[in-house]
């Protein structure tokens, strides 16, 4: 791994695990075994650091969503397959979710991170464009859009304070209620 991307990893993992605010580039670069003149060539300061994570985030997450919805043309199956997207992220790397839940709290309260809040709205621009695209939306995109990102958001936060089989079982509870099926009705 190059110093650039060892940088990257350490502080994709020092920031998930104490925020922005809390986290030290020192911290950042002993784990990842160099020095700061590697840090401040790449990524200039902790907050160019961070927006660099927040960026190699979110791509990744456009990316498992972008493949996951891509063939579905309803509604729910799109839903359904994010949902899908969100369990394989949260198992493959257990930092995406608490970067991704975290990243609007810490650029409203970070002026530096202000560029931040352009790469948190891709995500928006993407769940927008995809409730659009849906053939079969009941609600008006903007309305559903704000819908799943609550969705989204929440299940971010429930991915950070419960283990893999529990998030599952979360997102499979979540799926039920977004397919109206969390309740029995009268006969």
């Amino acid at each position: 791994m190059d110093g650039r991307a060892a940088v990257l990893r350490a502080a994709r993992e020092v920031f998930a695990e104490r925020g922005y605010g809390s986290a030290t580039t020192r911290e950042v670069l002993a784990r990842a075994g160099t020095t700061s003149p590697t840090l401040h060539h790449h990524f200039g300061s902790k907050a160019g650091l961070y927006l660099a994570v927040l960026h190699d985030v979110v791509e990744e997450i456009l990316v498992e969503l972008t493949d996951a919805v891509s063939g579905h043309s309803s509604f729910l199956d799109r839903v359904d397959s994010m949902l899908d997207a969100s369990v394989r992220l949260n198992e493959q790397d257990s930092t995406t979710s608490r970067l991704v839940f975290s990243a609007p709290v810490e650029v409203r309260q970070n002026p530096e991170l202000a560029s931040g809040s352009d790469r948190v709205g891709r995500l928006v621009d993407f769940v927008e464009d995809m409730c659009r695209e849906s053939e079969d939306l009941a609600l008006e995109p903007a309305e559903a859009t704000r819908a799943i990102m609550t969705i989204l958001y929440g299940l971010g936060r429930s991915a950070i304070t419960l283990d893999q089989r529990q998030y599952e079982q979360v997102v499979a509870a979540m799926r039920a209620v977004i397919h109206g099926a969390f309740v029995r009705l009268p006969a």
